[in-house]
This record gives structure tokens, C-alpha cells and sequence, in this order.
């Protein structure tokens, strides 16, 4: 994993934080999960991707990216979440509202392209968000809305 130089300019590893964060994502279920707790997650997360999207702060995107991790893993109730899929689900909706990293790793057909491109988006590639998405827009998006992400996929692929 890439080394990030923090807003103090130390070279940081984040593989740690990133890794502790998803250790539990491949033995976690979905199910149970309805559109109201979805709904109130959106919600929760309105906050968490202002701080993210705020270039006015004296972090970079990476720092933003694993201080929003950290928080959700540390503090969980404080966010109203209560099982490993609502705090995925949470991070999901805090980082990328709009499922650009699914969206990227749809139009690029080598890794090292998805990798270049979330790494410009988000400030590192995670390819766990990239599951997460994928996962979400498969089992809880409307047919209407996999379709949309779907033609929009095919315009960048075909510009």
C-alpha cells in the first residue's frame, strides 16, 4: 500500500486502520437491513461527507477517508449503527455517496486504471468499497437505478 504524507507531512501506511475497518466485511450479512434504517443511515451520513469533501481542512483526502473510518469503527452507537452492515453501509454513504467507485471500476477494463482513477477521486484505491458498492447496488437499488448507473458506466466507456 501506498505511504500518504499526512498534513504534517509524515509518510503514513494506512493499510492498519483500512484493514482493522474491513476484517469483518466477508462474514457480514445484509439481510434485515430495510428502507428506513437505509434511509436514516443516508441521513447520518450527510455530516460525515461534508467533513470528507471539505478541502479546507488541514488533512488531506486519504487522512479525511481513515479519520471517517475510525470514527464509525470507535464510536458506532454514537452514529446510531448497530450491526457490521449498517457501519459499512454508513462509511459507504459517507464516502461516496453517488457510487463513483463502482462507477470507475465499471468503465476501466485494467486494474491499474481503477486503481489511477480512485486514487485521483478518493485519494487512495480501496477495493473493498469497490465490493460494497456493487453489493448494494445489486441487492437494494431499483431496477430504474441499476440501469441509470449502468448507461452512465457505458457513456464514459464509449466517449
Amino acid at each position: 500500500m501506498r505511504k500518504y504524507p499526512d498534513h504534517f507531512g509524515y509518510q503514513i501506511s494506512y493499510k492498519v486502520d483500512i484493514d482493522s475497518f474491513y476484517k469483518n466485511l466477508n462474514g457480514t450479512s445484509f439481510r434485515g437491513l430495510d428502507s428506513k434504517k437505509l434511509l436514516t443511515l443516508k441521513a447520518t451520513s450527510k455530516p460525515l461527507n461534508g467533513f470528507y469533501n471539505n478541502d479546507n481542512m488541514p488533512y488531506n483526502k486519504v487522512s479525511r477517508y481513515v479519520k471517517i473510518m475510525n470514527r464509525i469503527k470507535t464510536n458506532p452507537k454514537g452514529y446510531g449503527v448497530t450491526s457490521e452492515a449498517e457501519k459499512y453501509l454508513l462509511f459507504m454513504f459517507s464516502i461516496d455517496p453517488s457510487f463513483e467507485a463502482a462507477k470507475i471500476h465499471g468503465e476501466c477494463n485494467k486494474i491499474d486504471e481503477t486503481k489511477e482513477k480512485m486514487q485521483n477521486y478518493f485519494g487512495i484505491y480501496d477495493r473493498r468499497l469497490i465490493i460494497l458498492e456493487n453489493y448494494f447496488i445489486k441487492h437494494f437499488l431499483s431496477e430504474k437505478k441499476r440501469n441509470e448507473i449502468n448507461e452512465e458506466i457505458e457513456k464514459r466507456v464509449f466517449k
